[in-house]
């Protein structure tokens, strides 16, 4: 359930809100069977998130405005766990932040926006103590036109991350007859912090675009594992830094008015200190699409793509390519494809390598093998459309219960 409302206060001030309430029941169950071994989950929860937004606006004049932004998000969650190891949790957590938003433009080259904040984190479970942490929380940019279709731009922003509630607990559960997996409710919440500078440019038929990212995070949540009376526990940890810079080159060519092509370059480099883990990557794609009255067409290609996640597991992608044909009109979209057509073996490839556990996994899936689809949608024009502001928090996270697989 959501009600929203926007208030023109007077022609230079707005006030805008948004109040949201939400009741999930979850469930789980997880079960393993070995000829003298058998492990049962099963697990359900009550969960109600409730959540705030209020935003207000002043335009002083045509060249500087002020925006003051405060969000709230509750969670309640309530989970019952039968089985083999039964137990029960109830957790509550909330997220408070607030943004004071300035904006100047500066000539008609050079547009500022400066946004400070604070974000303010509470978590407690049945039982415990509760735990609390105020953040610093920055939003800024500086644009500079400095030609005719051409700008600079340069961000900057610092925060926290989202808490793991799924994770924050003191619960146990029997993975095997080798493996307990177990939460860890004494985690930090990650901070984090992104430098980003990039450029576009449009010179006729090409528009070049090239953008290099620098992104630090202190306290990655990660899963952690140890030996334990002979069994290896699977719990989650929040003590490594990690480090990622990134480049991208990017180039469009309209050749015709009907023809245009793509292409995009990307260099990625991953450290996580105090560990060998390491990664340096070349990616790129291509595509080029053909548009005719209400018909497009295209083809496609991607070259294998690799990455390093918060656990330091290595994940390899095939490269991929296809082609689609499309046709919309009146909110009608119709669309076909076809992707990897010459393609049996495609597979990905996931390895780790820590202190007391290590694996090499390949799967192979239809998404990297040849496979079609059919797309259709029709579109609904309701008439007025109101332009809301971004919600800071992730709502994505909706659920507390501790999973095994």
């Amino acid at each position: 359930m959501e009600l929203y409302g926007y208030f023109h206060l007077n022609k230079n001030q707005f006030l805008e809100t948004s109040l949201g309430a939400n009741y999930t029941n979850n469930s789980y169950t997880y079960g393993y069977k070995e000829p003298n071994y058998l492990t049962l989950t099963d697990s359900k929860e009550d969960l109600y998130d409730f959540s705030v937004n209020v935003n207000y606006g002043i335009e002083f004049n045509p060249q500087s405005s002020l925006t003051a932004q405060a969000f709230h998000f509750q969670t309640i969650s309530s989970v019952d766990y039968k089985g083999t190891n039964p137990s029960w949790q109830h957790f509550w957590n909330g997220e408070s932040i607030l943004f004071l938003e300035y904006n100047q433009k500066i000539g008609k080259k050079v547009t500022l926006k400066v946004g400070p904040g604070l974000s303010y984190v509470q978590y407690r479970l049945h039982g415990g103590d509760r735990e609390d942490q105020l953040t610093p929380r920055l939003r800024s940019r500086l644009i500079y036109s400095f030609a005719k279709n051409q700008q600079l731009q340069l961000r900057y922003h610092v925060g926290n991350s989202q808490l793991q509630i799924n994770e924050l607990n003191e619960v146990e559960q029997q993975i095997d007859s080798l493996q307990i997996r177990r939460g860890n409710l004494n985690q930090k919440i990650a901070f984090l912090y992104k430098i980003i500078a990039s450029y576009s440019g449009q010179f006729g038929r090409f528009n070049l675009g090239a953008e290099l990212w620098y992104d630090g995070i202190n306290h990655v949540p990660s899963e952690g594992f140890y030996i334990e009376n002979d069994k290896l526990i699977r719990s989650y940890q929040s003590e490594g830094k990690r480090r990622m810079l990134s480049s991208q080159l990017s180039g469009g060519w309209k050749v015709t008015d009907n023809f245009r092509v793509k292409c995009v370059g990307n260099w990625l480099y991953i450290r996580h200190k105090d560990t060998p883990e390491t990664l340096r990557h070349f990616s790129g794609m291509v595509q080029a699409d053909y548009y005719l009255n209400d018909f497009s067409a295209g083809v496609f290609s991607r070259t294998k793509n690799k990455s390093l996640n918060y656990n330091l597991m290595y994940i390899t992608e095939p490269a991929q390519y296809g082609c689609y044909i499309g046709w919309s009109h009146s909110g009608w979209q119709l669309e076909g494809g076809w992707k990897n057509p010459f393609s049996k073996h495609g597979q990905k490839e996931s390895s780790m390598n820590r202190s007391v556990y290590s694996f090499h996994n390949v799967a192979t899936g239809k998404l990297y093998q040849q496979s079609g689809y059919v797309k259709v949608t029709y579109t609904f024009d309701f008439g007025r459309k109101t332009s809301r502001a971004n919600n800071e928090i992730n709502t994505n996270m909706n659920s507390t219960i501790l999973k095994l697989d």
